[in-house]
């Protein structure tokens, strides 16, 4: 059994030159009470903090926990103190609160009607001070400790658990009041997410950082890094794996060992604070995926589910739009899964920076992007912005990994929710037409396409079915394509090449890297194989065609195959 020294309030309050000779504390109801004994302290940060008070407690608020609440809410937590037998409240006035007069009242007439003091403190008094001098008088050092982190402990929960949660800043706030000490979290690049105190959101490298032994059991590892003022830092690691770290500067009370043991504490809710941000986050970005791509694959089939993704999306059915389909070139589709995931999600994430707020969809290879455009831009001005952009995105994609390629799709411009499915498919099948060297090499050199620059391939995109694509493929390139030649991939590599040097066999020779001789015999065995006439421009040009739309069709079959 833990053995506790005897302390009044009466006796408390003669304690004066251990407040560091601050002004009288102010006695404002419950005189009758003075005697009362004191067998704990903690601090109201939360109003449910009074689920955790075990009676007989001393204690500390600013009212800030009822800022808001009504004075008929206020009254129903004092009936619930008055269950637990408090031994007094010390109140620090000075922050505002609603209704704080007729608060301050009832709490008064509550404090005499039960005889329990109520004192009024100094505002620059710390909590924590009075709580060391509280549990100096009662306990041991080590007993000291124990209550004090099961004071922390129960005011971050309370404020965790509390129906509104307890925001980021409203623990970092708690956490200050009792280090007295500005805090600030950070990310990995040194960019401050959240801070106490306005003042102190700076960071930068950390030379001189010492490991500090932080002289309890602990979670957490602790940093000093010694200056003017001398920092303190502790690395957290969230659910989601993004790494933070907390920064203490230490410029108004020297760093304790009660201080690491309030901050061991507000980690834990922080880091339940973050998981319940980040679950949130994830559901709404999955429910409004979701939503975009119904919308994009024309699955609203109502005007109620027209009319909710308008509600949740901010679409409008008489704007304008584009939708552009991002990917990359090189992704490999045997890649490691979470590679692919780790893939998109910076393409999802460098899109988001560079259109904040933009309507994106994502799937496990591409990022669709619904575009606002005015519809009397001109389509020169839109290619000059569009490239501008391009550019951007892909640098900031080229600063995190320099290997992956970007490629646009772009579709043509369409009004309202119910038409943006043909700019989608439109954009989809750009993206994969840019994937086609025959389509690519033929329309643009560039890695972004719009659907409207692929001409009569637009007929053929029509096509739904790999079988009525083959039918335009003429017959003498079906030969080459079905043959069981040893070189037929070389031979079919020398066709297009061919075919794209304008039959120039001494430019394909250059580009195959293959002696002029060599491609000359390529060209004589693909002869003989189809009996292509080069000679004759319109079966030269039938077959560049065809080349192309036998790509197509294998394109076509293998998404229909993926789709089923």
């Amino acid at each position: 059994m833990i053995k506790t020294m005897s302390l009044s309030v009466r006796e408390l309050l003669k304690i004066q030159s251990q407040l560091a000779n601050e002004p009288e504390m102010e006695l404002l109801a419950g005189e009758q009470g003075l005697d009362n004994k004191i067998r704990g302290v903690t601090i109201i940060e939360a109003p449910d903090i009074v689920k955790f008070i075990e009676g007989g407690e001393l204690l500390l608020t600013g009212l800030y926990a009822f800022k808001t609440c009504t004075v008929e809410e206020f009254a129903k937590y004092i009936a619930a103190l008055h269950e637990k037998t408090v031994s007094a409240v010390f109140l620090k006035l000075g922050r505002e609160v609603d209704l704080a007069d007729e608060k301050i009242k009832l709490l008064k007439d509550y404090c005499n009607q039960f005889q329990i003091p109520l004192v009024n403190i100094p505002f620059h008094v710390s909590f924590q001070v009075i709580m060391s001098l509280v549990m100096e008088n009662l306990f041991n050092e080590e007993v000291t400790r124990l209550k004090y982190y099961k004071t922390t402990s129960d005011n971050f929960c309370a404020l965790s658990l509390s129906p509104a949660g307890g925001s980021i800043e409203q623990i970092l706030g708690m956490l200050e009041k009792l280090i007295r000490n500005p805090i600030a979290i950070f990310d990995q690049r040194n960019q401050c997410l959240y801070a106490s105190n306005n003042e102190y959101r700076e960071s930068d490298d950390f030379p001189n950082l010492f490991l500090l032994d932080p002289k309890i059991i602990s979670r957490n590892h602790y940093y000093l890094q010694e200056g003017e003022p001398n920092r303190y830092r502790v690395d957290m690691q969230l659910a989601s794996g993004q790494e933070l770290y907390l920064l203490v500067w230490e410029v108004q009370s020297p760093f304790s060992a009660l201080d690491i043991i309030a901050i061991e504490n507000a980690l834990v809710a922080l880091q339940y604070e973050f998981f319940r941000q980040y679950s949130i986050f994830e559901l709404e970005q999955k429910f409004h995926n979701d939503l975009i791509e119904s919308t994009l694959n024309g699955k609203l089939s109502s005007k109620d589910e027209i009319e909710r993704s308008r509600v949740f999306t901010g679409l409008s059915p008489e704007a304008t739009y584009r939708v552009v389909c991002f990917a990359f070139s090189n992704l490999d589709d045997s890649v490691d899964f979470n590679k692919q995931i780790l893939e998109i999600n910076l393409l999802k994430d460098c899109v988001g920076r560079l259109i904040p707020g933009g309507q994106l969809h994502y799937t496990l290879d591409r990022v669709a992007w619904i575009q606002p455009v005015a519809r009397e831009q001109s389509l020169i001005d839109y290619r000059a912005w569009f490239h501008e952009f391009y550019n951007k995105l892909s640098s900031c994609i080229k600063e995190k990994d320099e290997h992956l390629s970007l490629v646009a799709g772009i579709g043509r411009v369409v009004q309202g929710i119910s038409a943006l499915q043909h700019s989608y498919e439109e954009a989809t099948d750009a993206l994969a037409a840019i994937s086609l060297e025959g389509v690519a090499n033929s329309i643009t050199d560039q890695n972004c396409l719009l659907f409207s620059d692929l001409g009569i391939f637009k007929l053929l995109y029509g096509i739904d079915s790999s079988e009525k694509l083959m039918e335009f493929v003429p017959e003498s390139l079906l030969s080459l394509y079905n043959s069981d030649n040893k070189q037929k991939d070389e031979l079919i590599q020398t066709l297009d090449c061919y075919l794209a040097n304008q039959l120039n066999l001494s430019q394909t020779a250059k580009d195959l890297f293959i002696h002029y001789k060599t491609a000359m015999y390529r060209l004589n065995r693909i002869k003989e194989i189809t009996g292509i006439d080069f000679e004759n421009a319109n079966e030269v040009l039938s077959v560049r065609i065809g080349m192309i739309v036998y790509q197509m069709a294998q394109w076509r079959s293998d998404n229909n195959n993926f789709k089923e």
